[in-house]
C-alpha cells in the first residue's frame, strides 16, 4: 500500500512537471553550441595529427592545451546541469515502484544513490573518451606528455591514459600504480581509472601476469580478473 502510495506521489510530481510550459528552443541551442565545440575539438585533433610535423612545438601544444581546457570545461558544466539528472532518477524511481512496488524507502535510496553516481560517472568517462579519441595519437605522444605535466590535473592524467591504451596499447603496471596512489583520495578519478584499465583488459588479451599485477595494484577481485580472460578469449 505504501508503495503504491510512493508510485502515485512520484507520477503526479512527474504529470505536474511534464505540464509545465516549456520552450525546448534553449535547450535545442545549448545541444547545438556543444556539437559545435565537439567538432571544433576533433578539428584540433586534425590539425595536431597532420601538422605534428611542421608546426612549431609550442604551437601544437597550445592547441592540444585549449581543446582539452575547454572540454573539461564542458564536462565540469554538464555535472553541474543537475535537472537531467534529476529526471532520470524520477524515471529509475517509477520504473523500480513498477517492479517492486513493496520495496523500502531505505533500498529506494540506495538505489537512488547508485544510479545518480552511475549516472555521472557515464558523463565523466562519455567526455574522457571523447578527449582523448579526439585529440589523442601515437605521433603526438611528447605533445601531451608535456601539457598532461605542466597542467597536472587529475582530469588530464586521465586523458593521457586512455591515449596511451587507445592508440599505443601501452599498458604500464608502474604509471597505473602511480596514479592509483595519486588518486587515493579522489575516489571519483579512481573509480574512473579501474573502469578505464578494466576495459582495455576486456579488449585485450594481456596475459596472465599482467592480469595478477593489475589485481594486486588496483584492488580489483581476481574473479572479475578471470571473467575478462574468458572474455577476451571470446
Amino acid at each position: 500500500m505504501e508503495g503504491n502510495q510512493r508510485k502515485d506521489i512520484i507520477e503526479r510530481q512527474s504529470k505536474e512537471e511534464d505540464s509545465e510550459e516549456y520552450d525546448g528552443s534553449e535547450l535545442s541551442e545549448f545541444v547545438k553550441n556543444i556539437n559545435k565545440l565537439l567538432k571544433a575539438t576533433e578539428v584540433c585533433g586534425q590539425i595536431l595529427r597532420n601538422r605534428v610535423g611542421s608546426l612549431e612545438r609550442h604551437s601544437l601544444e597550445l592547441i592540444y592545451e585549449e581543446a582539452l581546457i575547454v572540454l573539461l570545461k564542458l564536462l565540469n558544466l554538464v555535472l553541474k546541469t543537475s535537472e537531467l539528472l534529476k529526471e532520470e532518477a524520477v524515471r529509475m524511481i517509477r520504473k523500480t515502484l513498477d517492479i517492486s512496488p513493496d520495496m523500502s524507502d531505505e533500498k529506494i535510496t540506495r538505489l537512488v544513490k547508485r544510479a545518480y553516481l552511475d549516472l555521472n560517472y557515464s558523463i565523466i568517462l562519455g567526455v574522457l573518451n571523447r578527449a582523448s579519441f579526439s585529440l589523442g595519437s601515437a605521433r603526438c605522444r611528447e605533445i601531451y606528455i608535456k601539457v598532461t605535466e605542466d597542467k597536472v590535473t587529475p582530469a588530464a592524467r586521465l586523458v593521457q591514459e586512455i591515449i596511451e591504451l587507445q592508440f599505443e596499447k601501452k599498458l604500464d603496471i608502474k604509471k597505473i600504480k602511480l596514479l592509483h596512489n595519486e588518486f587515493s583520495q579522489n575516489p571519483i578519478c579512481d573509480h574512473v581509472l579501474k573502469y578505464v584499465i578494466l576495459r582495455h583488459c576486456y579488449m585485450h588479451d594481456i596475459g596472465y601476469k599482467y592480469r595478477q599485477q593489475l589485481a594486486s595494484t588496483l584492488d580489483i577481485p581476481m574473479q572479475v580478473q578471470r571473467k575478462l580472460a574468458i572474455a577476451s578469449k571470446q
